[in-house]
Order: structure tokens, then C-alpha cells, then sequence
């Protein structure tokens, strides 16, 4: 059975991931090109963004990047 911790830890990374696609969407960036910019499969960005993928700080530095937006962006949530 999760903890509250557990269950909050997935929470954020649910929101984390929705927020990298929304972000990613509304500039009309597909996964294949932001693959293209930052060197991470678009198979594993779509785990990213469907919040299956706990991402270290090293990942939402390139997604930031990638995306064209500063990495506060991307965590304010």
C-alpha cells in the first residue's frame, strides 16, 4: 500500500508531466523534434510526460532547454 509520501512523490511527477507536454504542445513542438533538440528518445520523453519517469535535475535542465523555457518553468507546479 503507497505512503502519503509515495503517493504525493507521484503526484509531482504526473504534474511534472503534464506540464512538459503542455508547454511542448503549445509551441508546436512534436516529440520527434524535441527528441531531435536535446537527445532524448521520444519514446522515453512520452513516459516523461505521462508521468512514468522520475527525471533527475541533469533531464529538466535539457527539457528547459529544449523547450525554450527557463527550468522554474517546468517545476512551478
Amino acid at each position: 500500500m503507497p505512503t502519503d509520501v509515495n503517493k504525493r512523490n507521484q503526484e509531482l511527477i504526473t504534474l511534472f508531466g503534464k506540464k512538459c507536454c503542455e508547454i511542448r504542445k503549445s509551441k508546436g513542438i512534436t516529440l520527434v523534434q524535441l527528441e531531435q533538440r536535446i537527445g532524448i528518445r521520444n519514446g522515453d520523453l512520452s513516459r516523461i510526460e505521462n508521468g512514468k519517469v522520475d527525471v533527475g535535475l541533469t533531464t529538466i535542465a535539457k527539457l528547459a532547454e529544449g523547450l525554450g523555457v527557463a527550468m522554474k518553468k517546468l517545476v512551478d507546479i
